[in-house]
């Protein structure tokens, strides 16, 4: 059981391309949010 728990006290601290991507994923969806604003605007 300790080797399992052990697993997940590694999985809780998260992999860098895991933040990366939800940085990623963070960023997208800003500039969407922006660009469908700007159209709105547009119109």
């Amino acid at each position: 059981m300790s080797w399992r728990k052990e697993r997940w006290r590694k999985c809780a601290i998260f992999p860098p391309h895991q933040v990366m991507f939800w940085l990623w994923k963070a960023k997208r969806r800003s500039h969407l949010a922006q660009t469908v604003h700007k159209d709105s605007l547009a119109r």
